[in-house]
């Protein structure tokens, strides 16, 4: 957790940089840009290290798959629902107009504005 984080920059060895005091909102910053970073860095394809042969289109790519959880700071679970949320505002808006516009519709009665109070 976050505090875990600033105990153990505070005990970091001079051969490590020295110790370092950070705020709790710093630590769990770190904490989020990591897993962020984490999780990016697995859905590049990567080499192995024993694939040194010069022709790339031999070379075999894998693919690994990270996942963090989101127990102290949000992990792959909330960033997910995060990007997926975000990229469907515009969809969101055109269907929540589009169903009270529909809505609206079932109260007008055609046939007598005056009776179905429209008017």
């Amino acid at each position: 957790n976050g505090a875990a984080v600033q105990q153990r920059l505070s005990a970091r060895p001079e051969t490590a940089g020295g110790a370092r005091d950070i705020s709790l909102e710093e630590a769990m910053d770190v904490l989020e840009a990591m897993k962020a970073a984490l999780e990016e860095s697995a859905v590049a394809e990567q080499a192995g290290p024993w694939e040194s042969d010069p022709d790339p289109a031999r070379v075999t790519r894998t693919l690994h798959s990270a996942f963090s959880d989101d127990a102290v700071v949000p992990g792959t679970f909330t960033q997910t629902l995060r990007d997926e949320t975000y990229s469907s505002i515009n969809i969101m808006i055109v269907n929540f107009l589009l169903v009270g516009a529909l809505a609206a519709l079932f109260f007008v009665d055609c046939a007598s504005a005056v009776r179905s109070r429209v008017l």
